[in-house]
């Protein structure tokens, strides 16, 4: 019953969905661009600030926090006892949330912004020079890499056809 936003005024809202009342907001100390995740009643914020927040859903205190080297723009991702983020400073961060600690990281190319897409057991993230990776979540190697850029700045999810045959990345500058 709860609506969670983003906002480019560093803070998270959350609101009831009935009424639009205020529940309650959480500071960070930059923006917030990417959509809030919840698992299990707690709230995982990505800021540009360099931290990814754990928030009680319910009250929105904060329960930890952890320190990136750089600004996470994309909405984390969930598989199996861990968020997937990835960061301004190329890296993408396997993030074990019992420990509330990076348990493995991969480094791409070129800024993380994208949200990454998974599919079963496969990360498919795509960085803003227009690499594309396929990741296994299980065993933490490269599936594959695309072997050429896609020739475009990419800050938007990659998207998966229905029969998993086919992987788009969608083009910022361009459009394609």
């Amino acid at each position: 019953d709860i609506f969670l936003i983003g906002n480019g005024d560093g803070r998270v809202y959350a609101l009831k969905v009935t009424d639009g009342s205020q529940v309650w907001e959480f500071a960070t100390r930059d923006r917030v661009w990417a959509t809030p995740v919840v698992v299990d009643g707690t709230v995982y914020i990505a800021s540009l600030d360099h931290r990814l927040y754990a928030v009680d859903l319910k009250t929105g205190v904060e329960q930890w926090q952890l320190e990136v080297e750089g600004a996470i723009a994309g909405t984390p991702v969930y598989v199996q006892g861990h968020l997937w983020v990835g960061d301004f400073a190329s890296t993408l961060y396997q993030v074990d949330l019992d420990s509330h600690s990076v348990s493995w990281t991969f480094e791409a190319d070129n800024w993380l912004w994208a949200t990454p897409l998974v599919a079963g057991r496969v990360l498919y993230v795509a960085d803003v020079g227009g690499n594309v990776y396929a990741l296994d979540t299980e065993t933490r190697t490269m599936v594959w890499e695309a072997p050429v850029s896609v020739g475009d700045v990419v800050r938007g999810r990659p998207a998966l056809a229905k029969d998993g045959s086919l992987l788009y990345v969608p083009g910022y500058e361009k459009g394609q």
